[in-house]
């Protein structure tokens, strides 16, 4: 059995600015690009997104959607909030509980070479807290000796 050895996870900065800031009931916000062109990393990219959320108070069932999908020439597919058949797309669960919170989204593999745009859909029962948002990739790649 091969050995499969995994880079160190590096955390880019925050992506989000202020497009989580006061993010209405489902309302998308559209996030910086994700870059694997470079020639550096020439492989199969892992990434899963960690979203710190300000102080909300969800209800019911809330959740979160996140979105990805490949920008060639810098152009994003066309697509609307019920039609995303360009990308990948999973649903966070969130707790219902007042307060600032921390999710982590599911893994995502980021082939290259291709920018991938990012964005996030409010599905919760609340507006977004208006400060304190904020999402960053955590970025790796396996590699077999």
């Amino acid at each position: 059995m091969a050995v499969v050895l995994w880079s160190e996870a590096t955390a880019l900065s925050d992506i989000a600015g202020t497009a989580l800031n006061g993010l209405q009931i489902g309302n998308t916000a559209i996030l910086s690009d994700v870059d694997n062109t470079s020639a550096l990393t020439a492989r199969r990219l892992n990434c899963f997104f960690r979203i710190n959320l300000g102080s909300i108070s969800p209800t019911l069932a809330p959740s979160m959607t996140i979105r990805i999908f490949r920008k060639i020439g810098g152009v994003t597919p066309t697509r609307n909030a019920t039609i995303f058949s360009s990308g990948e797309s999973r649903v966070i669960a969130m707790v219902p509980t007042a307060g600032p919170c921390v999710y982590d989204s599911p893994v995502f593999i980021l082939p290259g070479p291709f920018i991938f745009g990012v964005e996030i859909i409010n599905n919760t029962n609340v507006t977004f807290a208006a400060s304190n948002n904020s999402v960053i990739p955590y970025l790796w790649t396996e590699d077999v000796p």
